[in-house]
């Protein structure tokens, strides 16, 4: 661990090492198992087959967050907001572009 000449590790240090390394084990551990649940949910979701009420739920959510972030509180590929128009259609929002006159 030293090197020739350097002073020697005293049982403090060792403590310390072994308590850290404890700790980086213990994040590594924790970070794993959260990015394998996080797998195994999007696998259950994508065999599972389509959910149009958790992608309404998403776009909302993505429409409610815009809010929070500066200088996009306009109207998503819109200058000056007149040239895009949304439409229901069913439970499906439908952005579509109208043409230039």
């Amino acid at each position: 661990m030293g090197m020739a000449g350097s002073r020697p590790v005293t049982r403090h240090q060792r403590e310390v090492l072994r308590i850290d390394r404890r700790w980086l084990l213990t994040w590594l551990a924790s970070f794993c198992l959260s990015m394998g649940m996080l797998a195994a949910a999007y696998g259950v979701y994508k065999v599972t087959g389509p959910h149009p009420q958790f992608r309404a739920f998403l776009r909302a959510l993505k429409h409610e967050a815009r809010w929070l972030i500066p200088g996009l509180k306009g109207k998503p590929n819109a200058k000056d907001g007149g040239d895009v128009r949304i439409d229901l259609d069913g439970r499906r929002f439908v952005a579509i572009a109208r043409p230039r006159a």
